[in-house]
């Protein structure tokens, strides 16, 4: 299974949420600690329904 970046540069936004156009795009578009805020900046900025994702700390599992 190929590995997939979902944002670039990711290191930037250690915990952090981020949001991107979709799946088929790895550029934020936005990013904070308060998803809700996040979202809100990405359809400011045009994108109807954004990605967001949280970014956690590298080599942390995370269980969902």
């Amino acid at each position: 299974m190929a590995v997939r970046t979902i944002v670039k540069n990711a290191d930037k936004y250690v915990n952090r949420f981020v949001a991107t156009a979709g799946l088929n795009s790895s550029v934020v578009i936005a990013s904070g600690k308060d998803p809700l805020k996040v979202r809100e900046k990405a359809i400011k900025k045009g994108y109807d329904r954004p990605l967001i994702v949280f970014v956690p700390p590298k080599d942390t599992v995370c269980l969902y």
